[in-house]
């Protein structure tokens, strides 16, 4: 142990690239877990966002569903038949108008 550190001290060149070889890999190495390990991270947050926007979507539907339920019961029709009621109303007033 000694004679190596007395080689690297008295400067052999063989043993110097060794060593900045192998501090260089180590350092890069390092780098690549903490690049991948960030990834990872952003991975992670971006995978929670897409539950939560998807359950926000399914929450805001099951609102909604409530709400047509709830119509549906004070008015014994669904909101869609409702909405095509309206549209032949309109269709119809511009029956009226075309032909008068």
């Amino acid at each position: 142990m000694m004679e190596a550190e007395a080689k690297l001290g008295e400067g052999d060149p063989e043993e110097a690239l060794k060593f900045s070889k192998f501090s260089k890999r180590i350092s890069w190495g390092r780098r690549l877990c903490r690049e991948g390990s960030e990834k990872l991270d952003l991975e992670k947050k971006i995978q929670r966002l897409n539950v939560r926007r998807a359950f926000g979507a399914w929450n805001k539907h099951h609102v909604d569903m409530k709400a047509e339920l709830k119509e549906f019961q004070e008015t014994g029709k669904m909101t869609e038949e409702i909405e095509d009621e309206k549209h032949e109303g309109a269709f119809e007033l511009t029956e009226t108008t075309a032909r008068s």
